[in-house]
């Protein structure tokens, strides 16, 4: 989840703030490249 919080405060510095869709879209991506890597942390 620090990895996420890291990407939504990168881009909310330059952009609006991220919708409740775009998070969980986000939140999504996130656990399945981490099921991807085996379990590595992304």
């Amino acid at each position: 989840m620090d990895k996420l919080r890291e990407i939504v405060a990168d881009f909310e510095t330059d952009n609006e703030a991220l919708t409740r869709e775009e998070v969980e879209a986000a939140r999504a991506l996130l656990r399945h490249d981490h099921r991807q890597a085996g379990g590595a942390t992304a």
